[in-house]
């Protein structure tokens, strides 16, 4: 079972901040991210508008979300997401297809 334990900012020793320390448990193996920022949207209806995606390289639709792989990885590698900001299709090409989603 994978676990993602987030550490927010106020957790972590000062000398660390504004970096956060994000520790990622798989098959029974854990290893420690140093990661500058999360991002996460809640909410019914995505809301992408004004977070730099596109300067980013990040694929979304402003009426679907961001597009992402199995692993919650975007278009660009570097860049994960969660919550109600991703889109149920892995791509713009995907969402042509999936009932429910599309650019």
């Amino acid at each position: 079972m994978e676990q993602i334990e987030l550490l927010e900012a106020g957790n972590t020793a000062e000398d660390l901040l504004p970096k956060m320390k994000l520790t990622v448990t798989q098959a029974g193996a854990s290893r420690e991210l140093e990661i500058d920022t999360i991002l996460f949207a809640t909410g019914r209806a995505p809301n992408v508008l004004g977070m730099g995606l596109e300067e980013a390289g990040v694929e979304y639709s402003v009426g679907d979300g961001i597009y992402a792989n199995p692993k919650m990885q975007t278009s660009n590698s570097d860049i994960y997401t969660v919550g109600d900001c991703v889109s149920a299709a892995m791509s713009s090409e995907e969402a042509k297809t999936v009932p429910g989603t599309g650019p």
